[in-house]
């Protein structure tokens, strides 16, 4: 889909999820024609029941995006404040997969998770050892996650001369 609609303005694809966006109605018909149009070209469909025109907020990519606001979706939020210790390396990469891909929610995420990190180095074994570091790692990942976190959107847009 990339390949479609290369770097369209108010158009953002991700395989097969294509978000259209802007700053006033009028551009977003324009852009969602736009889109229509290539879509039509490059012989592809869309499924209408996954279609949302005029929404203040969509899913978009397990984020909820509100008027502008990015915010991860909240069922996905509710699992990281309720993880227990894993006992199984497959366990415990499922942990981290899950906290990585809300990372830009948190400030220094990488000097956070570093304990954690350490144990998906060659050569950890299979059954995990825990101790009090990656306690107080994990610790702190579920208190930033307590709360809802929140980035900002910034639509740049270069102005012709």
């Amino acid at each position: 889909m990339r390949l479609v609609i290369g770097q369209t303005p108010d158009l953002l694809s991700y395989f097969d999820d294509t978000l259209v966006f802007a700053t006033s109605w009028q551009q977003n018909i324009v852009a969602l024609r736009f889109l229509l149009v290539l879509l039509r070209r490059h012989g592809l469909h869309v499924n209408p029941s996954k279609v949302s025109i005029g929404s203040s907020s969509v899913e978009f990519l397990g984020h909820m995006v509100i008027s502008g606001i990015l915010v991860p979706v909240q069922k996905k939020m509710d699992k990281i404040p309720q993880l227990s210790v894993p006992v199984k390396m497959k366990e415990f990469r499922s942990l981290l997969g899950l906290v990585n891909y809300y990372r830009h929610f948190i400030a220094k995420f990488s000097s956070i998770s570093a304990p954690l990190s350490d144990l998906l180095r060659k050569g950890t074994p299979e059954k995990v050892h825990w101790t009090p570091r990656y306690d107080q790692s994990l610790a702190e990942i579920k208190r930033f996650f307590s709360s809802p976190p929140i980035l900002v959107f910034h639509i740049c847009r270069k102005r012709s001369s």
